[in-house]
């Protein structure tokens, strides 16, 4: 199943009284990460830094029109996968790329959940929740 990995210096009892939690945020599944190392402005979009790494044996394929985008609310957010590749070779290889997200349709959104899965199996769940948007980020 699904296992997050916050990489900061928060305790577990921190992260009970705090919701949003810096970057980077990670999500591993069957040896796969997914992680948001950034969030940035530019121009009328933000975006997300990512990472996808493959520790595992197998090639592992992606379909980025998959890639479900949500405000804190759960409605649907449009956005654009760049850089990243449609398959990811096994052998701890990691692809870095750049998921954009109009920052009109961010405004008053305090954070987006992703999940990822691969394609065609949908045996990789990937799931990153709460990744905070700064409204700096959203109003440049």
């Amino acid at each position: 199943r699904l296992v997050s990995d916050w990489s900061s210096d928060v305790c577990s009892s921190d992260l009970a009284s705090s919701p949003v939690r810096s970057l980077p945020r990670s999500a591993t599944s069957r040896n796969v990460t997914f992680s948001v190392t950034g969030v940035r402005s530019q121009g009328g979009t933000v975006l997300l830094d990512v990472e996808l790494k493959n520790r595992g044996q197998r090639m592992v394929q992606f379909l980025y029109s998959f890639l479900e985008v949500t405000d804190e609310l759960g409605r649907p957010l449009s956005a654009i996968v760049e850089d990243l590749p449609n398959e990811l070779p096994p052998g701890n290889v990691s692809a870095r790329g750049v998921i954009s997200i109009p920052s009109i349709l961010l405004d008053g959104v305090l954070a987006v959940d992703l999940q990822l899965t691969d394609y065609p199996e949908q045996s990789w769940e990937l799931s990153l929740d709460s990744i905070p948007i700064s409204q700096e980020a959203t109003n440049p």
